[in-house]
């Protein structure tokens, strides 16, 4: 019993991490109807921009944290105004074509540049296990559940009850209407990117300091929150939290109790029973 906790636990800091990417991915599909395949190289960016900072130049990681996430956001800013902004009205395949340029783009740059030589990877600056229920959790994993899950309930606390959140449902329910009521649904998009971006760019922080730095860091990020995304509800922050944590734990379960090869599997297959039972999400479509 004792084990399925501690598995489960791992989990929920897998599936928080998840959380972070998906929520910007909900964020960016159910405001502007983008399918960001480029969200997850901003993942990757981070997780360099965090090794170089602490590795390279010796910044403390809670110094360096503030600067990767502020990072992040404007390469998000610079990514809406350069590259969708023009494309705005040429259609959701025209978008979804950039989307996948950029990616590949900044990953084979990246890939270029820094090659697979060898791993990198960030150490945590604190030592120290946490007792949960009799169950040990290094201070790493318990430092990054606290901070993914705070930002995720930030973000949707300020979708709700900000004025930003009020004209970003407003601008996902119908932007010319949107924009007739006096929304500015150009400064509505812009932040939109810089919010997404910043939490991918937190994501990756937090991978830099578990998982060894790749062009390709961001690929299952990505494929796990797209799926997130479909089955909590396109455009739901709630729906994408729960549906993200949900399968984190089920993840780490089915790893640590059966094989790790066949984790991955066995989770997408959970998510299509899981559409075919409710194909617009658990959540619906609102952000």
């Amino acid at each position: 019993m004792g084990l399925a906790v501690g598995y489960a636990l791992n989990g929920l800091v897998l599936g928080a991490l998840y959380v972070l990417v998906a929520v910007g991915l909900t964020l960016v599909f159910g405001v502007l109807r983008i399918p960001h395949f480029a969200h997850g190289v901003f993942v990757m960016v981070a997780a360099y921009l965090t090794f170089a900072l602490v590795v390279a130049m010796g910044w403390n990681l809670l110094v360096a944290a503030p600067v990767v996430i502020v990072a992040l956001g404007l390469l998000g800013l610079v990514l809406e105004r350069v590259v969708y902004r023009p494309l705005g009205r040429s259609g959701e395949l025209a978008l979804m074509l950039a989307a996948f340029a950029v990616n590949q783009f900044v990953q084979g740059g990246f890939q270029k540049f820094f090659g697979q030589e060898y791993a990198r990877q960030v150490s945590f600056p604190l030592d120290g296990s946490v007792s949960l229920g009799g169950v040990t959790l290094s201070v790493q994993r318990v430092i990054a559940l606290v901070v993914a899950l705070a930002a995720t309930a930030v973000l949707a606390w300020a979708v709700r009850h900000t004025k930003f959140g009020r004209a970003t449902r407003a601008v996902a329910e119908d932007p010319d209407a949107a924009r007739i009521s006096g929304i500015n649904v150009d400064w509505v998009h812009r932040w939109v990117f810089v919010i997404a971006t910043a939490l991918a760019g937190l994501a990756g922080l937090l991978l830099a300091t578990f998982v060894p730095i790749t062009p390709f860091l961001g690929d299952q990020p990505l494929l796990v929150a797209f799926a997130i995304v479909v089955v909590g509800g396109m455009g739901s922050v709630v729906g994408a939290t729960v549906v993200g944590l949900a399968l984190g734990v089920v993840e780490s379960l089915l790893a640590g109790f059966g094989s790790q090869s066949w984790s991955s599997a066995v989770v997408f297959l959970i998510i299509f029973v899981a559409l075919i039972a409710r194909p617009n999400g658990v959540q619906g479509a609102r952000v």
